[in-house]
Protein backbone atom coordinates (compact mmCIF):
# COMPACT_ATOMS: atom_id res chain seq x y z
CA UNK A 1 0.00 0.00 0.00
CA UNK A 2 1.33 3.58 -0.75
CA UNK A 3 0.47 6.88 0.42
CA UNK A 4 -0.13 10.21 -1.89
CA UNK A 5 2.92 12.40 -1.81
CA UNK A 6 1.06 15.43 -2.00
CA UNK A 7 0.42 17.66 0.65
CA UNK A 8 -2.89 19.85 1.33
CA UNK A 9 -2.82 23.66 0.50
CA UNK A 10 -5.71 24.65 1.81
CA UNK A 11 -7.13 24.63 5.01
CA UNK A 12 -7.14 20.84 5.80
CA UNK A 13 -3.33 21.78 5.32
CA UNK A 14 -2.46 22.60 8.98
CA UNK A 15 -4.70 19.36 10.02
CA UNK A 16 -2.34 17.06 7.50
CA UNK A 17 0.75 18.84 8.69
CA UNK A 18 -0.31 17.51 12.73
CA UNK A 19 -1.76 14.16 11.74
CA UNK A 20 0.05 12.13 9.21
CA UNK A 21 3.74 13.18 11.63
CA UNK A 22 1.49 10.73 13.99
CA UNK A 23 0.41 8.36 11.53
CA UNK A 24 3.69 7.48 10.38
CA UNK A 25 4.16 6.19 14.27
CA UNK A 26 1.21 3.41 13.85
CA UNK A 27 2.23 0.38 13.09
CA UNK A 28 -0.56 -0.98 10.80
CA UNK A 29 0.34 0.62 7.08
CA UNK A 30 -4.06 0.44 6.32
CA UNK A 31 -4.61 3.23 8.59
CA UNK A 32 -1.52 5.78 7.22
CA UNK A 33 -3.44 4.61 3.75
CA UNK A 34 -6.95 5.63 4.73
CA UNK A 35 -5.68 9.39 6.75
CA UNK A 36 -3.68 9.80 3.50
CA UNK A 37 -6.81 8.63 1.30
CA UNK A 38 -8.68 11.49 3.96
CA UNK A 39 -6.80 14.03 2.48
CA UNK A 40 -6.05 13.16 -0.73
CA UNK A 41 -8.66 11.02 -1.98
CA UNK A 42 -8.30 10.44 -5.91
CA UNK A 43 -4.10 10.65 -5.30
CA UNK A 44 -4.02 7.97 -2.75
CA UNK A 45 -6.53 5.67 -4.57
CA UNK A 46 -4.45 5.82 -7.87
CA UNK A 47 -1.04 4.81 -5.99
CA UNK A 48 -3.55 1.71 -4.14
CA UNK A 49 -5.57 0.80 -7.50
CA UNK A 50 -3.70 -2.22 -8.14
CA UNK A 51 -5.57 -3.52 -5.21
CA UNK A 52 -9.15 -3.03 -6.50
CA UNK A 53 -10.42 -6.54 -5.75
CA UNK A 54 -13.02 -7.43 -3.17
CA UNK A 55 -10.39 -9.50 -1.24
CA UNK A 56 -8.22 -6.47 -0.68
CA UNK A 57 -11.44 -4.15 -0.15
CA UNK A 58 -12.64 -7.06 2.17
CA UNK A 59 -9.61 -6.61 4.56
CA UNK A 60 -9.91 -2.23 4.96
CA UNK A 61 -13.33 -2.89 5.54
CA UNK A 62 -13.13 -5.33 8.17
CA UNK A 63 -9.96 -3.28 9.73
CA UNK A 64 -12.17 -0.47 9.90
CA UNK A 65 -15.06 -2.67 11.55
CA UNK A 66 -12.21 -3.72 14.05
CA UNK A 67 -11.30 0.21 14.45
CA UNK A 68 -14.90 1.05 15.10
CA UNK A 69 -15.43 -1.74 17.73
CA UNK A 70 -12.04 -0.38 19.35
CA UNK A 71 -13.68 3.00 19.71
CA UNK A 72 -16.36 1.90 20.48
CA UNK A 73 -15.51 0.36 23.59
CA UNK A 74 -13.35 3.37 25.07
CA UNK A 75 -16.02 5.35 24.53
CA UNK A 76 -18.27 2.38 27.18
CA UNK A 77 -15.70 2.42 29.63
CA UNK A 78 -15.05 6.02 29.89
CA UNK A 79 -18.70 6.26 30.22
CA UNK A 80 -18.51 3.61 33.27
CA UNK A 81 -21.05 2.06 31.37
CA UNK A 82 -19.93 -1.55 32.42
CA UNK A 83 -23.07 -3.40 30.95
CA UNK A 84 -22.79 -1.81 27.73
CA UNK A 85 -19.20 -2.99 28.15
CA UNK A 86 -20.50 -7.04 28.12
CA UNK A 87 -22.67 -6.11 25.23
CA UNK A 88 -19.59 -4.90 23.00
CA UNK A 89 -17.84 -7.99 23.86
CA UNK A 90 -18.74 -9.90 20.83
CA UNK A 91 -18.78 -6.78 19.13
CA UNK A 92 -14.87 -8.24 17.46
CA UNK A 93 -16.89 -10.11 15.18
CA UNK A 94 -19.80 -8.28 14.33
CA UNK A 95 -18.17 -4.99 13.55
CA UNK A 96 -15.96 -6.31 10.74
CA UNK A 97 -18.92 -8.71 9.54
CA UNK A 98 -21.51 -5.32 9.51
CA UNK A 99 -18.81 -2.95 8.23
CA UNK A 100 -18.36 -5.58 5.13
CA UNK A 101 -21.73 -5.87 4.29
CA UNK A 102 -23.03 -2.42 4.73
CA UNK A 103 -19.71 -1.16 2.71
CA UNK A 104 -20.48 -3.16 -0.20
CA UNK A 105 -23.86 -2.55 -0.58
CA UNK A 106 -23.26 1.04 0.44
CA UNK A 107 -21.03 1.02 -3.00
CA UNK A 108 -23.51 -1.34 -5.36
CA UNK A 109 -26.13 1.82 -4.76
CA UNK A 110 -23.72 4.39 -5.45
CA UNK A 111 -22.36 2.43 -8.42
CA UNK A 112 -25.75 2.26 -9.90
CA UNK A 113 -26.82 5.95 -9.39
CA UNK A 114 -23.40 6.72 -11.41
CA UNK A 115 -24.22 3.85 -13.77
CA UNK A 116 -27.51 5.75 -14.31
CA UNK A 117 -25.78 9.21 -15.12
CA UNK A 118 -23.54 7.75 -17.64
CA UNK A 119 -20.54 6.89 -15.23
CA UNK A 120 -17.22 4.94 -17.35
CA UNK A 121 -15.55 3.24 -13.70
CA UNK A 122 -15.64 0.08 -12.32
CA UNK A 123 -17.10 -1.21 -9.16
CA UNK A 124 -14.28 -2.74 -7.07
CA UNK A 125 -12.17 0.47 -8.21
CA UNK A 126 -14.91 2.96 -6.59
CA UNK A 127 -15.49 0.21 -3.68
CA UNK A 128 -11.57 0.27 -2.88
CA UNK A 129 -11.44 4.55 -2.93
CA UNK A 130 -14.48 4.66 -0.98
CA UNK A 131 -13.61 2.17 1.57
CA UNK A 132 -9.98 4.27 2.09
CA UNK A 133 -11.67 7.66 2.39
CA UNK A 134 -14.03 6.12 5.36
CA UNK A 135 -11.03 4.79 6.55
CA UNK A 136 -9.69 7.64 6.98
CA UNK A 137 -12.47 9.47 8.22
CA UNK A 138 -12.88 6.74 10.88
CA UNK A 139 -9.10 7.10 12.04
CA UNK A 140 -9.26 10.59 11.99
CA UNK A 141 -12.67 11.04 14.08
CA UNK A 142 -11.34 7.79 16.32
CA UNK A 143 -9.66 9.63 19.10
CA UNK A 144 -12.96 11.85 19.51
CA UNK A 145 -15.35 9.45 19.27
CA UNK A 146 -13.73 7.62 21.97
CA UNK A 147 -13.76 10.88 24.26
CA UNK A 148 -17.37 10.90 23.33
CA UNK A 149 -17.94 8.67 25.83
CA UNK A 150 -16.97 11.04 29.18
CA UNK A 151 -19.64 12.77 30.98
CA UNK A 152 -20.59 15.88 30.61
CA UNK A 153 -18.40 16.98 28.06
CA UNK A 154 -18.23 13.71 25.97
CA UNK A 155 -21.22 15.38 23.52
CA UNK A 156 -19.29 18.38 22.65
CA UNK A 157 -16.57 16.50 21.95
CA UNK A 158 -17.83 14.13 19.75
CA UNK A 159 -18.93 17.08 17.54
CA UNK A 160 -15.41 16.89 16.10
CA UNK A 161 -16.29 13.41 14.58
CA UNK A 162 -19.27 14.51 13.50
CA UNK A 163 -17.87 17.57 11.22
CA UNK A 164 -14.98 14.97 9.91
CA UNK A 165 -17.75 12.76 8.75
CA UNK A 166 -19.58 15.59 6.66
CA UNK A 167 -16.55 16.51 5.29
CA UNK A 168 -15.79 13.11 4.06
CA UNK A 169 -19.00 13.22 1.61
CA UNK A 170 -16.99 16.24 0.02
CA UNK A 171 -14.10 13.25 -0.70
CA UNK A 172 -16.93 11.18 -2.27
CA UNK A 173 -17.77 13.38 -4.65
CA UNK A 174 -14.44 13.51 -5.64
CA UNK A 175 -13.92 9.91 -6.15
CA UNK A 176 -17.43 9.77 -8.27
CA UNK A 177 -16.37 12.27 -10.04
CA UNK A 178 -12.89 11.26 -10.72
CA UNK A 179 -13.35 7.66 -11.29
CA UNK A 180 -16.58 7.29 -13.35
CA UNK A 181 -15.31 11.01 -15.12
CA UNK A 182 -18.97 12.57 -13.99
CA UNK A 183 -19.79 16.19 -14.32
CA UNK A 184 -19.61 18.10 -11.10
CA UNK A 185 -23.54 18.02 -11.15
CA UNK A 186 -23.84 14.52 -11.95
CA UNK A 187 -21.13 13.59 -9.36
CA UNK A 188 -22.96 15.58 -6.50
CA UNK A 189 -26.28 14.06 -7.51
CA UNK A 190 -24.92 10.64 -7.11
CA UNK A 191 -24.06 11.48 -3.62
CA UNK A 192 -27.01 13.57 -2.56
CA UNK A 193 -29.68 11.08 -3.95
CA UNK A 194 -29.05 8.11 -1.14
CA UNK A 195 -29.04 11.40 1.50
CA UNK A 196 -32.45 12.73 0.13
CA UNK A 197 -33.71 9.40 0.23
CA UNK A 198 -32.75 8.48 4.03
CA UNK A 199 -33.93 11.70 5.13
CA UNK A 200 -37.58 10.93 3.50
CA UNK A 201 -37.26 7.02 4.77
CA UNK A 202 -36.25 8.19 8.55
CA UNK A 203 -39.14 10.86 8.51
CA UNK A 204 -41.51 8.91 7.44
CA UNK A 205 -40.64 6.00 9.33
CA UNK A 206 -40.90 8.66 12.47
CA UNK A 207 -44.26 9.81 11.51
CA UNK A 208 -45.66 6.22 11.34
CA UNK A 209 -44.00 5.86 14.62
CA UNK A 210 -45.82 9.07 15.84
CA UNK A 211 -48.76 8.26 14.54
CA UNK A 212 -48.85 4.61 15.96
CA UNK A 213 -47.76 5.59 19.99
CA UNK A 214 -50.66 7.88 19.62
CA UNK A 215 -53.17 5.71 18.37
CA UNK A 216 -51.82 3.13 21.33
CA UNK A 217 -52.19 6.34 23.47
CA UNK A 218 -55.73 6.91 22.36
CA UNK A 219 -56.54 3.30 22.80
CA UNK A 220 -55.56 3.20 26.51
CA UNK A 221 -57.38 5.97 27.24
CA UNK A 222 -60.48 5.11 25.79
CA UNK A 223 -59.77 1.74 27.37
CA UNK A 224 -59.21 3.58 30.65
CA UNK A 225 -62.73 5.16 30.13
CA UNK A 226 -64.35 1.79 29.60
CA UNK A 227 -63.55 1.02 33.30
CA UNK A 228 -65.95 3.15 35.13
Amino acid sequence: MAEAKQKSSGFLAPVEQMVMPVASAIPVQQVKTWLAAYFHPMETYEANKKDSNAGSVAVHLALIGVLSWLVSLVAVVLGFNFGGLIVMVPGIIIFPIIMVVAGFIGSVILFVLAKIFGGKGGFMEQTLALALIFGGATALAAPFNALSGLPLIGGLIALVGTVIAIYNFYNEYLIIKGIHQLSSVKAALVIIIPIIIAIIVAVVLAAALAVMLAGAGLAGAAAGMGGY
